[in-house]
């Protein structure tokens, strides 16, 4: 079947016919059922490979199942066919059920040849337009996701930016107030970084925070939130979670961190060291981060490799 073609559903033999002979006249391949009930039976029973009619030209008046309900079964199934209802009945509560019932555009019989085709072309013109315009927002759409989620990004890790995780902890902060939930965040350091660095490049210590950052997501929960704090710094987010259950979390990652093995430092062990603070009711999220970070520095101060609340 020829991709742009009209379904014909109309009753009466001779104006089917007529109709046929009309819109073969301008261009369009046809396919002709009696009534409505078999229309919905050739578009429903068709495989896989099988084209819709671009349009459905339907008469109103017709046994077994009418235009009006042959056009709500349409609309409900298939929204995208354009569907025209004609009838020799010319009043407008017959219009207005046409519109109710779904249909694109109303014609009275007879119909005129020119009438026909610049109905038919108009609507698929208008089709078309829509259809591009569903398209252009669509492409808009993932655009719009994927600049939003560049904007909480950090882009050497793919973990959330700064900005973002400080904006997280702070609705965190909001929902402890008004739950009453435990929350806790711990402060990460890749112990020795600068020395990565000095001796064996950026590139390799980029490597490093990409591979660390990733073992450290892969061990958080799935409710966990984890961020670039900066440098090789690194904030995470624990949810109603007890300064006891957030120690379990940071061994956790420490452990799994120290297994990681990098193929450009065969010799050298990465390392983090972990600072664990629980929420305390009416301070400040920088309050917050500084209880995290003193006891970063008493991990680093106790020898590195370890988790200090």
């Amino acid at each position: 079947m020829n991709e742009n073609y009209i379904l014909l559903v109309e009753d009466s033999a001779t104006q089917a016919v007529r109709l046929m002979e009309m819109m073969k006249d301008i261009g369009y391949a046809v396919v002709h059922r009696k009534n409505g009930k078999e229309a919905l039976e050739y578009l429903k029973n068709n495989g896989n490979d099988f084209v819709l009619p671009e349009l459905i030209i339907s008469d109103i008046s017709m046994p077994v199942m009418n235009g009006y309900e042959l056009c709500r079964a349409v609309r409900a199934k298939f929204p995208d066919i354009i569907f025209i209802m004609i009838t020799s009945v010319d009043d407008e509560d017959a219009m207005d059920k046409s519109y109710q019932a779904g249909a694109s555009d109303f014609v009275t019989k007879p119909i005129a040849e020119k009438e026909l085709l610049a109905r038919i072309n108009n609507l698929i013109y208008v089709n078309i337009a829509e259809l591009q315009v569903k398209c252009l927002l669509h492409e808009l759409t993932e655009k719009n996701d994927i600049l939003s989620k560049l904007s909480i990004t950090d882009e050497l890790t793919t973990l959330y930016n700064r900005r973002y995780i400080i904006e997280q902890l702070e609705l965190r902060i909001q929902e402890v107030a008004r739950y009453e939930t435990p929350l806790s965040i711990i402060m990460t350091d890749i112990n020795n970084f600068k020395h990565i660095n000095d001796a064996y490049g950026h590139t390799v210590g980029d490597e490093v925070l990409k591979k660390i950052s990733f073992e450290m997501k892969n061990n958080l929960r799935n409710h966990d939130l984890l961020g670039r704090y900066g440098g090789e710094e690194f904030l995470t987010v624990l949810p109603s979670t007890c300064l006891g259950n957030a120690k379990i979390v940071a061994q956790k990652v420490r452990n799994a961190v120290k297994s990681v093995k990098f193929k450009q430092l065969p010799k050298l062990n990465i390392t983090i060291s972990s600072g664990i603070a629980e929420y305390k009711q009416n301070i400040t999220y920088k309050e917050f981060i500084e209880f995290a970070d003193n006891c970063l520095y008493k991990a680093k101060q106790n020898g590195k490799d370890r988790v200090e609340s």
